[in-house]
């Protein structure tokens, strides 16, 4: 996404949950620690969950069950 780094401050205001997860033994991992980073980097509010496990059903159901009770918190200011 073209300018996403260039302005976190907007990016944090706009964007009310950034969620990545990530089994362990997937091998996308090491570029989402290297997102992460980079997220950090730039003062990027996010939540990162890994997991142990590779890309499959077993790690998306239990990051599922992280990610779907964030859908309905009641956000500041709405």
């Amino acid at each position: 996404m073209p300018g996403f780094l260039q302005n976190p401050a907007a990016v944090n205001r706009e964007l009310k949950l950034l969620f990545l997860g990530c089994g362990t033994d997937d091998p996308r991992y090491q570029a989402q620690t290297r997102l992460v980073a980079l997220l950090e980097k730039n003062k990027i509010r996010h939540e990162f969950h890994a997991t142990p496990g590779e890309h499959e059903w077993r790690v998306w159901r239990l990051l599922l069950a992280e990610f779907m009770p964030k859908l309905f918190q009641r956000v500041e200011g709405l």
